[in-house]
């Protein structure tokens, strides 16, 4: 099973690799192949 998360974010360079973990654990986890898709829109800080 194929999961894509869409995720918006905005000014949020300090979490999202710990989001980007936090999936990829699940994934080891649960027989599901999963695809990140972040979504930027203006942010300052990256």
């Amino acid at each position: 099973m194929k999961i894509s998360l869409v995720v918006p974010v905005f000014n949020e360079e300090a979490t999202i690799p710990i989001f980007y973990k936090t999936v990829r654990e699940f994934e080891e986890l649960k027989p599901y192949e999963v695809e990140i898709v972040f979504i930027n829109d203006g942010s300052k800080d990256a």
